[in-house]
């Protein structure tokens, strides 16, 4: 008996244009759910930042996604920095940096390879690793040029940490921490693990860690947990930890405030839970009661984009998906990003052609 209500199906053009919401959109979109009797709304993307949860609780209906403060973790990267370091959370060493001689001045004390980052909303594109002075120009171009993501004024500068990279994605009522099973991701653009970094482009889960790892893991959602409970983080929703094993530590390399665009369909078709319990533990804050059950083997997703991606498209873009859509057949799972149109057998989108090909209860060889 319930009616939900996703929220980028309902982001107007403006969105596409300017990457925020007005708080007048955001009104309308709250007068389209109580008139349509919805009362429950989840929100799992950058239109957090701009205060749309707080406007749903104002009017009365419950929601599922971290709310304007508590994205700050994710969207200002030295606020979750500071967190990590307030909370005995181990991360890569950084500065806080305005000027492109800042970034310099960054190099001069971590040296090559350099990890620059957006400090500011970046829709998980505004990592760059830099492995020479030219990378470092490109870098500073592309998050000060409106290109990928709104204009960047601060960035952060950290040491490259290489080691053994996870996933976690974890589930938050206010009061307990329920961590998923470890995604392995994919974030370069090209065949190979090659080219641009990107929000991603595939994973797989469940991922095996050896049993030290275990324990390193363990003791990060407990210190997590205790972290998330004494800030009072009051949003109902996820928060996923991008980790890193090296040399017997486990560090942080950064936050987001969300399940994620690929995420999301994994966890879907491989839980055998019913949408519902998940939904109802999180809102009773009873996460601590909830049994998640998986399907055999693993699930795996690949990522199809248009040749420009990460980059912002304004205008639309048509391609001819007939090929894909013949894929559903092989029990192969079909998710794209919510503003596309159909025009038989081609689809147009604004911005990004997004399609992400999962499976589930895969064996090894496959």
């Amino acid at each position: 008996n319930s009616r939900y209500i996703y929220s980028n199906v309902v982001l107007s053009e403006e969105f596409y244009k300017e990457r925020k919401l007005s708080e007048d959109s955001i009104n309308k979109i709250v007068q389209f759910a109580k008139k349509s009797n919805i009362n429950l709304f989840i929100c799992d993307w950058s239109d957090n930042t701009q205060g749309i949860i707080e406007c749903f609780e104002r009017n009365g209906i419950k929601t599922i996604g971290v709310n304007k403060r508590f994205s700050k973790i994710e969207t200002k990267k030295h606020i979750g920095k500071k967190f990590m370091e307030l909370n005995g959370i181990k991360t890569a060493p950084y500065i806080l940096a305005k000027t492109k001689e800042d970034i310099y001045e960054g190099l001069s004390k971590f040296g090559f390879p350099l990890v620059v980052k957006a400090n500011g909303p970046a829709r998980g594109l505004g990592v760059f690793i830099c492995k020479n002075n030219q990378d470092i120009e490109n870098a500073y171009l592309k998050l000060t040029s409106d290109i990928l993501f709104p204009k960047q004024e601060e960035f952060i500068v950290e040491q490259y940490i290489d080691g053994k990279e996870i996933v976690l994605v974890s589930l938050w009522d206010e009061k307990n921490l329920l961590p998923l099973p470890i995604l392995k991701d994919y974030k370069l653009r090209f065949e190979g693990n090659t080219g641009n970094n990107t929000g991603s482009m595939g994973q797989f889960f469940p991922f095996e860690i050896n049993n030290e790892e275990a324990v390193l893991l363990d003791n990060y959602i407990k210190k997590l947990q205790k972290a998330l409970r004494r800030i009072k983080a009051n949003y109902r929703g996820a928060i996923y930890s991008a980790l890193m094993f090296k040399d017997k530590e486990i560090y942080c390399l950064e936050y987001n405030m969300r399940i994620g665009l690929t995420e999301g369909p994994l966890f879907t078709i491989h839980s055998e839970n019913e949408p519902k319990e998940i939904l109802d533990a999180l809102l009773n804050k009873k996460l601590d009661r909830l049994k998640l059950k998986w399907k055999n083997g693993k699930a795996a997703c690949v990522n199809i984009v248009n040749k420009q991606y990460p980059e912002i498209i304004r205008e639309d873009i048509t391609a001819d998906v007939s090929a894909i859509k013949e894929i559903e057949a092989d029990d192969i799972s079909i998710f794209s990003n919510a503003n596309l149109k159909i025009e038989g057998e081609k689809y147009k989108s604004k911005g990004t052609l997004f399609f992400c090909l999962a499976k589930s209860s895969l064996n090894p060889i496959e």
